[in-house]
């Protein structure tokens, strides 16, 4: 990220790249990156806060 970022520019922080899943898992979660991976239910209230 720059030291002194300009206004309305979009910067993309830079990734770490540690793993990938195994290919059967990967089709399954919809990415080969773990960090990408982010599970989704439907039934759960996002604004719910963590106990």
């Amino acid at each position: 990220m720059p030291i002194n970022p300009l206004y309305a520019h979009a910067y993309v922080p830079y990734q770490s790249f540690t793993t990938t899943f195994p290919i059967r898992e990967a089709l399954m979660k919809g990415t080969i990156f773990p960090e990408l991976s982010n599970v989704y239910n439907p039934h759960e209230d996002p604004w719910k806060e963590e106990k």
